[in-house]
């Protein structure tokens, strides 16, 4: 499977899930579930809202969800 770039647009710390906005995506309805135990590279607790990603796409019966999520500097500087 090949890994999408993005960026992630919600964090719940607390529930420990959020939302990626995968690139050349502009709606809510194109959003990526993705959970803390998707997470690859990074801790969950580091992860802001803006950061760039990259991450595998899978379709679940709940919808689109993020798993291997990467966190980092992939060419996007979304909020700077």
């Amino acid at each position: 499977m090949d890994k999408k770039s993005g960026m992630i647009v919600f964090v719940h710390q607390y529930k420990g899930y959020g939302y990626i906005l995968p690139d050349g995506c502009s709606y809510k309805s194109d959003y990526v579930f993705f959970h803390a135990n998707g997470l690859s590279d990074s801790e969950f607790k580091d992860i802001r809202e803006g950061t760039s990603c990259r991450f595998t796409e899978i379709t679940t019966e709940k919808g689109k969800r993020g798993i291997g999520v990467e966190v980092g500097d992939y060419g996007k500087d979304y909020w700077g």
